[in-house]
């Protein structure tokens, strides 16, 4: 006579497996570091983290870029350290650099052909903004962006990247108002940044960022962002992320508490009331 198994006893003991799976699962995600250290990495990426044009997907070039970030010395490969600092970054709410912390250090050409410019040996207080023409909200806030230059720009450098572009014409969501492609090589890029500049009056120094938008995954900050960095190469201050990543009256409070005696110890000047 077959013994036969209570359906709720199946039940059970599925669980229980699903259970030990994952904690398996959780052990193994888990372990000592090189350094004997025990450091537990995030077991869940935040989707927007990877999907940096908020296009609800994650493709090729996005994925590339979330290497590129993670590879923080830049020799094309991933060590552990790496692995775990940029899963930790992807999981935070906002994975660009916080006030306080470092930035990266990466190199960008400017439109003009001056010297390239390393982000983490700045000489002043550097407002960096990130935009491209395609941007409405960034076309919107150019006229207030230059105020902000023409008030400021005696004691901080102002500083825009230039990026892929938003909107394009060629593009899923083309802009209203600017008819550009997407920009696929290097003099593509800086033509397209030579034709804002001019349609939009602007006057402070341009960076290219390269067509893997090396700058801006690093800052998480496409399509627009601001950030305000130390002269030791720390952010200060930075914007949120989004619609609002251009919220430049916070940009002149952030700068006006700069500009206090007490602002400028590199410890950054705290985010907005609200802002995390």
């Amino acid at each position: 006579m077959a013994h036969r198994t209570h359906p709720r006893a199946n039940s059970l003991r599925t669980r229980a497996l699903c259970l030990l799976v994952v904690g398996c699962c959780a052990f193994a995600w888990v372990r000592p570091s090189p350094g004997g250290e025990e450091a537990a990495a995030p077991t869940t990426i935040r989707f927007t983290a990877l999907d940096t044009d908020s296009d609800g997907r994650i493709d090729t070039q996005e994925w590339q870029a979330f290497h590129r970030r993670t590879d923080r010395n830049a020799d094309g490969a991933i060590d552990e350290t790496e692995w775990r600092t940029g899963l930790a970054r992807a999981a935070r709410a906002d994975p660009a650099p916080a006030p306080g912390e470092r930035v990266p250090a990466l190199r960008a050409e400017r439109l003009d052909g001056g010297p390239a410019v390393d982000l983490s040996t700045l000489g002043r207080t550097t407002v960096l903004v990130f935009g491209n023409w395609t941007c409405g909200i960034f076309t919107d806030k150019a006229p207030a962006l230059a105020a902000l230059h023409r008030r400021f720009g005696e004691t901080a450098d102002f500083l825009l990247v230039y990026t892929r572009e938003a909107h394009p014409s060629d593009g899923g969501r083309p802009s209203g108002t600017v008819r550009l492609p997407q920009t696929r090589t290097l003099p593509e890029r800086r033509a397209a940044a030579t034709l804002c500049v001019s349609a939009l009056r602007l006057t402070m120094p341009i960076l290219l960022d390269d067509l893997d938008d090396r700058l801006a995954g690093a800052f998480d900050a496409l399509p627009h962002r601001v950030f305000v960095l130390t002269p030791g190469g720390r952010v200060a201050w930075r914007s949120a992320k989004g619609p609002r990543g251009l919220d430049l009256a916070a940009l002149e409070r952030a700068l006006e508490r700069l500009a206090r005696p007490e602002g400028g110890d590199g410890r950054g000047v705290g985010p907005e009331p609200g802002q995390r």
